[in-house]
């Protein structure tokens, strides 16, 4: 790697590190954008753009190799910088804070990630509104956290929400929406109702059927949920 980055200038490093990274070539994208990164902290003023999106490369390189300790690192980084040049409510700023709150979600600082992911749902739905793709995804990534943290009754908000949303925009049988059902009948069965769980899951799992097949992963784990909560519901009747 050290003869290639000789030959090469630091544009094309940059270019090339992307390169294979996207190819899943990630150990030696990490040497190369390590050099690249190295080299623009010499050479660039330390709140200029193009290094702090290398350093985003990187991060996402030691996160592809799962590690996690590293890429915060830098995402803490790129985000105090982006805060500096670009500003809150830049897209650039917004997505560093998603990405750094699914970071702290990895190493299990979900208070962290919560707070996180609450400021990056408020600015999407300032910026693009409630009903746009991205702002659903942070909203269920919230109450994905939510659910983690024991939440359950804001998890389920946001769930049905995002449910009901993905059902209007996208129809009852895209992924999307069948997997909201799917999140939302979970936290169903941990609010103890289990009759409402029981109903979404054998909605979830007849789609399941119809659009991926019997023998797909997914319908498989939804058949095994649903078994789940038949037990509990026939343990439920017995005690």
């Amino acid at each position: 790697m050290a003869a290639l980055w000789d030959h090469l200038h630091v544009n094309n490093a940059i270019a090339f590190g992307s390169l294979l990274g996207q190819n899943g070539i990630h150990h030696e994208a990490l040497q190369l954008q390590k050099r690249v990164v190295e080299e623009l902290r010499h050479s660039l003023n330390a709140d200029d753009i193009d290094l702090s999106n290398s350093v985003w490369d990187l991060a996402l390189t030691h996160s592809a190799l799962r590690q996690f300790k590293e890429a915060e690192k830098l995402q803490e980084e790129v985000l105090t910088k982006r805060r500096k040049v670009l500003g809150e409510k830049h897209p650039g700023t917004i997505s560093a804070s998603s990405n750094l709150a699914l970071f702290y979600g990895k190493l299990g600082r979900l208070q962290d990630a919560e707070s996180l992911q609450n400021t990056v749902l408020e600015m999407k739905k300032e910026i693009l509104g409630e009903r746009h793709p991205d702002t659903i995804n942070a909203s269920n990534n919230l109450a994905a956290t939510y659910y983690k943290l024991k939440r359950f009754d804001e998890a389920e908000k946001l769930f049905k929400e995002g449910a009901n949303l993905r059902k209007e925009i996208l129809g009852d049988r895209h992924p999307h929406t069948v997997s909201a059902l799917s999140n939302l009948a979970l936290t169903y069965r941990n609010l103890g109702r289990l009759e409402e769980a029981e109903s979404l899951q054998e909605k979830v799992l007849m789609l399941r059927k119809k659009v991926l097949g019997e023998r797909n992963p997914k319908t498989i784990r939804a058949q095994k949920n649903l078994a789940r909560t038949h037990y509990m519901l026939s343990q439920s009747a017995s005690a």
